[in-house]
């Protein structure tokens, strides 16, 4: 069957298409050799769409307005008033209006001709009568039919869009995908030989093969229905009231721990006009903003770490790509307190303690790593082993899964390999990229604790930020100008963090298939094994130094292997530390369930596109994200003053913590929830257990956060004046009074309490690296 541009009839195929009629069979008066039209599954497209219209088939969608599935339904009334004319000129046995494709309306003829206008010719878009139609137009008067009451009323079907464009408001449970595709050539030409063309590429009017009308001599298309089993893409999701409850709980701390106290700090630093913001003028203040800017520079350099990290590692195998997943990510974990000590052991100025150094004694080298402008190689090492396992972790899965065509036909161009990587790799990436990013960036906006331990008393003023200044100074400066201050280190904050909404606000989700390895393995294995022993080396500093004495530790380094416990007895015999251990155990629980308990269902609300649509989304991601990384000092001073009756209580550091730890929970689950399969028939009382189902990498992932950030977090206990032995950091913290002295003892309590969060990342990492990389179940 051909079907010839223009305004002529159309056809389908026959047999029972997508439910439709027997071929050939049509109503009295209908030429039995041509196909019956399909009333209800039959579209034309635009006329100027192609060389020759196409057949689209699918089943039809009912009116909102009456009518059920099959049936035909009125027209507009505008379509309505248009009549057929008496004779001559193209057929019309359904028609696509003039305009884009598939905006057409289509009406059929089948039940009967419409009464004509008048008796005379045809003008430019001219009909013949239904009887008169090679398609089986029904004569006025033949049973079954069925005579209109009022003048020009006619029946039709819904349109349906053609197959190559989306539906705008999504696809609905059970339509039919059709394929098309041409049965051999000589159909094809055959098809094309019949009828002139008319100027503009139009085939001229007429019936039959030599007009728009049906070709007998050819089938041009062969049409194969296909049932679309996927799930619909908008089903019918929760009400906004509904919506509003789930998002109560996290809007309300959000609301009352940051949102409010950050709006007085802006209002305390505009009380006497810009005047509070002469700050700057303070040398100390602008070395300390500048030192916030290098730490959060430190960021990019983390990002980038672990990008050459996992382009290493894209092809090791799967045992040693295994191994580098944990071993690079481990660090992540561990306190900040616990990092500075690691690497002030490690480089230590005296050859005898600091390791590094004793290595380059051995050459007649010796280098003050603690001292003035080294200390920054120090800390900023630390920095790096602490956050790029995170980045190499997100950037080898989607490294992993990355098309290789796109390499291999870049490769085919003669690209070079930093071309490679800046035109195709990086684009690719932007999704991975900004995650990575984000988390870094809100690591570097709170770089506290590592300065208070990796570096001696003397050097923390040249390396301390903003944050830790503001910290040390606030009486100092005053309420005003301290005020000054947050706000403008949030500000600082804020726009280095804008970056990360570039790859946030598109959801990038990554093919299942793997990219295939490239073959050469031999050498990234050398390079990447040592490279994965090296980073277990801070490890293996805190371990060996906490098996030594106190005594020895003290005046030795830590490679002179000492098998003694006596660390260990001295640790667990501090009933301050055991005591701390517990209650900061049962705390941390508690604000984890209050995180998964407020971010799960708002992010389940914002993932529903009925509710939250592309456009209100990214004002909402732009508040999360400035949320997610704004440094504690903007809103501590107000907060301090409206929780001064409830210092000591366990309510007010879980509500804190909660609060500070929600928006980065909430991009973390969004991002999953955005990507589970809504199910064909879903109650909306079952749909959020549905998605936390599908979604539970990415809520196991957002609990671990919440869990590291709280069991390893000193600011907050700082900020507010928390009592020093209710929370296991500040118990660490106070052992850098005597570091040399109390070595042994510090690295003894630093290995138990790194080991609770081990421990949770080793059982939970299948579904920590699945939260990363995806968000949902493979």
């Amino acid at each position: 069957m051909g079907v010839r541009r223009g305004g002529g009839g159309a056809g389908a195929a026959g047999g029972r298409l997508a439910g439709g009629h027997d071929r050939g069979a049509g109503p009295p008066g209908a030429d039995p050799a041509v196909p019956r039209l399909d009333p209800g599954r039959v579209h034309l497209p635009h006329r100027r769409s192609g060389g020759r219209a196409r057949l689209r088939l699918a089943r039809h969608r009912p009116l909102r307005r009456g009518g059920r599935d099959g049936r035909a339904l009125p027209l507009p009334r505008r379509l309505g008033r248009r009549r057929a004319a008496a004779g001559g000129g193209r057929g019309h046995g359904a028609r696509a209006e003039r305009g884009r494709p598939g905006r057409g309306r289509v009406r059929h003829l089948a039940d009967g001709p419409r009464p004509a206008r008048s008796a005379g010719g045809v003008g430019r878009r001219g009909r013949v009568p239904g009887s008169a139609h090679p398609a089986g137009g029904v004569p006025a008067g033949a049973p079954g039919t069925r005579e209109r009451a009022r003048p020009g009323a006619e029946r039709a079907v819904r349109p349906v869009r053609p197959a190559d464009r989306p539906a705008r408001r999504g696809r609905r449970a059970g339509a039919v995908a059709d394929t098309h595709r041409p049965v051999h050539r000589g159909d094809r030409d055959a098809g094309a030989s019949g009828g002139g063309r008319r100027r503009g590429g139009r085939p001229a009017g007429g019936d039959g093969p030599q007009g728009g009308g049906v070709s007998e001599d050819a089938f041009l298309y062969e049409v194969a229905p296909h049932h679309d089993t996927r799930g619909p893409a908008a089903q019918h999701g929760i009400g906004r009231w509904r919506a509003a409850r789930y998002l109560l709980l996290a809007v309300l701390l959000a609301a009352g721990v940051l949102l409010a106290p950050l709006a007085a700090t802006v209002l305390i630093s505009l009380s006497d006009g810009l005047g509070h913001y002469r700050v700057l003028a303070d040398p100390d203040v602008l070395r300390a903003l500048g030192n916030s800017l290098v730490w959060l520079g430190l960021a990019v350099l983390v990002c980038a770490a672990g990008f050459g990290l996992a382009w290493l590692a894209r092809d090791v195998g799967p045992r040693l790509g295994g191994v580098l997943r944990v071993v690079l990510v481990l660090p992540a974990v561990v306190s900040p307190l616990t990092t500075g000590a690691i690497f002030r052991l490690l480089f230590d100025t005296n050859p005898q303690r600091g390791a590094v150094n004793a290595v380059l004694a051995a050459f007649g080298a010796d280098v003050a790593f603690l001292g003035l402008g080294w200390i920054w190689l120090v800390l900023g090492l630390a920095f790096l082993w602490q956050w790029s396992g995170v980045a190499f972790l997100v950037f080898h899965e989607a490294l992993a899964r990355m098309p290789a065509s796109l390499l291999r036909m870049a490769q085919a161009f003669g690209l070079e390999r930093r071309r490679q990587i800046w035109s195709i790799v990086l684009p690719s990436l932007a999704g991975a990229a900004s995650l990575a990013y984000l988390l870094a960036v809100v690591a570097a906006a709170r770089v506290f604790d590592l300065v208070l331990m990796g570096a001696p008393g003397s050097m923390q003023p040249w390396v301390e930020p903003g944050g830790q200044f503001w910290w040390r100074h606030h009486s100092d400066l005053g309420t005003g100008p301290a005020a000054a201050l947050a706000v403008l280190l949030s500000v600082l904050v804020g726009l280095l963090a804008l970056p990360a909404l570039a790859g946030l606000r598109r959801q990038v989700t990554w093919p299942e298939q793997r990219a295939a390895p490239h073959g050469r393995r031999s050498r990234r294995r050398l390079l990447m094994g040592p490279l994965a022993a090296l980073w277990l080396l801070p490890f293996v500093v805190l371990v060996l130094t906490s098996l030594r004495a106190p005594e020895t530790a003290a005046v030795s380094g830590w490679w002179h292997i000492q098998a003694d416990l006596r660390s260990y007895g001295d640790a667990l015999a501090d009933s301050g530390f055991t005591g701390a251990l517990l209650t900061t155990l049962v705390r941390t629980v508690v604000v984890v369930a209050l995180v998964l308990l407020a971010a799960v269902p708002a992010a389940y609300v914002l993932a529903q596109e009925h509710l939250v649509p592309r456009r209100a989304w990214h004002p909402v991601l732009l508040v999360a994200v400035a949320l997610a990384a704004l440094p504690p000092q903007a809103f501590a001073v107000p907060l301090q003053e409206s929780l001064s009756r409830l210092v000591g209580s366990t309510l007010a550091l879980v509500t804190v913590h909660a609060a500070l730890v929600i928006p980065l929970a909430v991009l973390v689950l969004h991002r999953g929830f955005a990507r589970v399969r809504a199910p064909v028939m879903a109650r909306h009382r079952w749909a959020l257990v549905h998605a936390v189902r599908e979604g539970s990498p990415s809520v196991v992932l957002a609990g671990v956060l919440a869990f590291v950030l709280v069991w390893n977090d000193t600011l907050v206990g700082l900020l507010l004046n928390w009592p020093a032995g209710d929370h296991l950091p500040l118990i660490l913290l106070e052992q850098n009074r005597h570091f040399m002295s109390t070595a042994g003892t510090l690295a003894a309590q630093s290995v138990i309490a790194t080991a609770v969060p081990v421990a949770l990342v080793i059982v939970t990492r299948r579904l920590l690296y699945r939260g990363l990389t995806g968000g949902v179940r493979a």
